[in-house]
């Protein structure tokens, strides 16, 4: 699927289309997406259901990555004429260590929900936390829309795997996206629930525990590897595979960039691991800097 996908873009960007064929094209890509998207949602819930989804803690910028998940749907909401706000309380840590990924998912997930559902006025996101015992720290998220909204006997009802209401089922979807969720915020400690009246909007809310976290994933890896320097480290990689991967930084191609470090291991490890924590970290800025530096060198 990844392959048909690749094609289509490949075909996009790289070949002279008329109308006709380009919007062929655009079809092959969306349908493309929208398989990949129930394909992974089927094999999400067959690990949850053989309980061998785990969590893989690792240091993250919590803040930043709700910034890039609202970019990542400003364009989204600013295409139906929809406000996107997001409201960051003090309380809320700035370094934790949490499952990034799974704690992605879930926001993508509501966000893209709200903005699905929402045809007028905006979605408002509002993120704050409360400390806890030894450090750890409850957050909550709480997406708040001004859609379609949901009847009473529907709020729970959507949490059922492949359940969907009246409004879902016109727009599409694999009815896990909310199983899926609420299963990933369990594991994290927290939950995700609803409240919601049909024509009147959705408040969803998204809580999960964090640890604290004392140092950049950068910091870390670099203590342990000697105080090593990124940019140092990378100047020993040739640089056309450091070109490719500043590119698929840009674009954010994670399958890319992480093939990519696998390669440049051969050359340099140490720079490879480095690259590895930041990316886990999703930590974009810093491997592009890095790697602009570098490039602003070469002849």
């Amino acid at each position: 699927m990844n392959a048909i996908m690749g094609y289509a873009q490949l075909l996009q960007s790289e070949t002279v289309l008329d109308s006709d064929q380009s919007a062929y094209v655009e079809i092959i890509h969306r349908s493309g997406a929208h398989l990949l998207g129930l394909m992974n949602a089927i094999l999400d819930m067959s690990r949850l259901e053989a309980k061998r989804e785990t969590l893989q803690l690792a240091g993250v910028d919590l803040r930043r990555m709700l910034a890039e998940v609202a970019e990542q749907f400003r364009r989204l909401a600013m295409g139906k004429g929809l406000a996107l706000e997001v409201q960051v309380e003090s309380s809320l840590p700035e370094l934790v260590r949490v499952d990034a990924s799974k704690c992605r998912q879930v926001l993508e997930n509501l966000l893209s929900n709200a903005i699905k559902f929402t045809t007028l006025g905006g979605v408002h996101v509002t993120a704050s936390a409360v400390a806890g015992e030894s450090g750890v720290a409850l957050v909550t998220v709480v997406v708040e829309d001004t859609g379609v909204g949901m009847a009473s006997e529907d709020a729970e009802r959507i949490f059922d795997a492949f359940e969907r209401t009246a409004q879902a089922a016109h727009a599409g979807g694999t009815g896990l996206g909310m199983t899926i969720s609420r299963s990933y915020a369990r594991m994290m400690g927290g939950d995700v629930s609803v409240v919601s009246a049909l024509g009147r909007g959705s408040v969803f809310t998204f809580t999960f525990q964090v640890a604290p976290e004392q140092s950049t994933a950068l910091q870390d890896v670099a203590a342990s590897l000697g105080g090593l320097d990124l940019r140092t480290a990378l100047a020993t990689v040739p640089s056309a595979l450091r070109g490719a991967l500043h590119e698929a930084t840009i674009g954010v191609r994670i399958e890319d960039m992480e093939a990519l470090i696998d390669q440049i291991a051969a050359f340099a490890p140490g720079a490879a691991e480095v690259l590895r924590a930041l990316a886990a970290s999703y930590d974009y800025e810093e491997i592009s800097e890095a790697l602009g530096s570098l490039e602003s060198d070469d002849p």
